[in-house]
């Protein structure tokens, strides 16, 4: 990996340097201010570097693709993320609360969204994909009035449970199809089989294709799954209302992006 390839990664990076100083400054003193501040300077430099990523795209790794595209739709997270920051401090502060631990939480879920939007592997999918979810558990339950919230984080828990399991279901069918975890690979593995067995009854019994389109339909079952959670009505009733307009901005943007790939 050379100097362009490594500067092309700047989002990444710098999220993950923010994420790792939050936690040391976690250890060492917790504070809500200083937390907010070093949240927010993560997340103008990664807008920065996500602009000056635009002229180093490339094919980094196996396992991330840095495109315009990707570029795009980062840069509109990132902004969601800074808005969302700033009205996160007056909400806290209207509340009397003090949160610090919600502003990494913030920051872990916008390092999923971006490796989600740059994967080009099951691998990295996966990666960006629970990291996301994971963070967005524990920020659901931030209580507004109750324990309502803590309710609905627990249902997006099992049911982001239930789709992650036929997701890996379905990818594992798709290998077993096609013997490739990267996007390219599997799509024109599949191609070349779809064309060797154009009949429709053919492709269906074919015990090669089989397994390629019994994964392709898990894989979608588990990603509608994993979208409609969003919008379940314990979830928009029950959780920080400033975090209802960032789930429905951080969430449909990331995972268009990454289904054009």
């Amino acid at each position: 990996m050379n100097s362009d390839q490594i500067l092309a990664l700047m989002p990444i990076i710098v999220l993950s340097l923010c994420a790792v100083v939050l936690m040391l400054q976690a250890s060492v003193r917790r504070n809500a201010k200083v937390a907010w501040n070093i949240s927010a300077l993560g997340l103008i430099a990664a807008i920065w570097g996500a602009g000056y990523s635009l002229d180093l795209t490339s094919q980094v790794t196996p396992l991330i693709i840095i495109d315009r595209w990707g570029l795009m739709f980062t840069t509109l997270i990132l902004i969601a993320s800074m808005v969302t920051l700033l009205l996160s401090r007056e909400s806290f502060s209207k509340q009397q609360k003090s949160k610090d631990e919600y502003y990494l939480l913030l920051i872990l879920a916008v390092l999923g969204a971006v490796v989600l939007i740059h994967s080009s592997h099951v691998a990295t999918l996966l990666l960006g994909m629970e990291l996301m979810g994971i963070a967005l558990y524990a920020m659901i339950a931030f209580p507004e009035k109750g324990n309502l919230s803590l309710e609905a984080a627990i249902k997006y828990l099992v049911l982001s449970a239930c789709a992650s399991a036929m997701l890996l279901f379905g990818f594992a069918l798709l290998y077993a199809a096609t013997g490739d975890l990267s996007y390219v690979g599997m799509a024109s593995k599949a191609a070349i089989a779809y064309a060797d067995n154009p009949a429709s009854l053919g492709f269906v019994l074919n015990c090669r294709l089989f397994p390629s389109i019994c994964g392709r339909l898990m894989f979608i079952r588990a990603l509608l799954l994993r979208l409609l959670v969003f919008w379940q009505r314990c979830l928009r009733v029950r959780c920080l209302s400033l975090l209802r307009e960032y789930l429905s901005v951080v969430i449909w943007p990331s995972t268009i992006i990454w289904w054009w790939r």
